[in-house]
């Protein structure tokens, strides 16, 4: 997981419903990068930046899959270890995550289908309210 801070990758883990991801290639050149920003609530402020680095977007696609994958395995590995800051503030009882309130392989999966289909993925719309709710602290834990 290279390349993204602790901190982007538990802003990605626990905002899934408020996300938009984006393939675009370069204006002087013809490969692609990727962008991926918080959504319309928070004025699509940019999290990660990948400069152009591919001539296939489908490439790009895998590197997005493989990274939201690492995000999600550490971050969840992150939570589980009491002695974590983040585990302290966010999970200080050890409890169960709820899978619905994180980045989870099933929205992974849609995130990935809608790269290949649109080369855009916004997670903000997949979902009830469009994002607009801002996830709770507390609310990444099964109740």
């Amino acid at each position: 997981m290279s390349g993204i801070t602790r901190l982007s990758a538990l802003e990605i883990f626990s905002n899934p419903k408020d996300l938009e991801i984006i393939i675009a290639h370069g204006k002087e050149t013809k490969k692609y990068g990727f962008l991926i920003s918080r959504g319309p609530g928070h004025n699509f402020k940019i999290i990660l930046e990948a400069k152009p680095f591919s001539e296939k977007p489908e490439e790009v696609v895998d590197t997005i899959k493989q990274l939201l994958e690492g995000i999600q395995k550490i971050t969840k590995e992150d939570l589980k270890n009491k002695d974590n800051l983040i585990t302290q503030i966010l999970n200080p009882d050890g409890e169960e995550l709820d899978e619905s309130n994180i980045l989870n392989q099933e929205l992974i999966d849609r995130i990935i289908k809608e790269l290949q289909n649109k080369k855009i993925a916004s997670t903000y719309k997949m979902f009830k309210g469009g994002g607009k709710e801002e996830t709770k602290v507390k609310s990444i834990k099964k109740k």
